[in-house]
């Protein structure tokens, strides 16, 4: 009997031991599955907000026109092309501030000088209109002129910049989410 006793514990033994070391096993591969799945997640995140940012750019470049202000038909149409030179710095500036949020830093830096740019401008002519209201001058209006002429340059390469950047991200996204 004690030789029967000796190889049922040698073989309980074994057993623990086998147990034991599945049971290291286990919690070895459960942390390395865990910390798998955390990457995956956080891998689909990532994916799932580039998706999101490009979405929403894309529908803006869609909608574009959406966000033009109207304008009055019955006025000359003169008149309604500077209200839409001068209407369209703000519609840019206004859809600029929907799709920022959604921009990398570095498509950023040139829309914003040109609006501050623009802003500028945009006030002397003010300035210079109010002045013009006030009492006519053959030198003031000529500086409106050049004034205002400045600000269609800004004006339309600010629209131009806007829509180039929201290109390049566009593209930029489009890799990343094809990575």
């Amino acid at each position: 009997m004690n030789e029967n006793t000796t190889i049922i514990t040698f073989f309980l033994t074994s057993a623990v031991v086998g147990s034991l070391v599945t049971s290291v096993a286990n919690i070895i591969i459960t942390i390395f599955n865990n910390h798998r799945l955390k990457s995956i997640e956080k891998e689909k995140q990532k994916n799932d907000l580039i998706t999101y940012r490009y979405k929403c750019l894309y529908n803006m470049l869609l909608k574009w026109h959406e966000y033009d202000t109207p304008f009055d038909k019955d006025k000359d149409p003169l008149q309604i092309a500077k209200d839409r030179v001068c209407n369209g710095f703000f519609d840019n500036h206004r859809r600029f501030q929907i799709i920022s949020p959604l921009m990398d830093e570095k498509y950023k830096e040139t829309v914003n000088k040109l609006n501050k740019e623009g802003e500028k401008l945009l006030s002397e002519l003010f300035k210079v209109e109010f002045e013009l209201d006030k009492n006519f001058d053959a030198e003031l209006s000529q500086k409106h002129e050049k004034l205002f002429k400045k600000f269609i340059d800004i004006a339309s390469n600010y629209a131009i910049e806007i829509e180039k950047v929201t290109h390049m991200q566009l593209e930029e996204l489009l890799k990343e989410i094809n990575a």
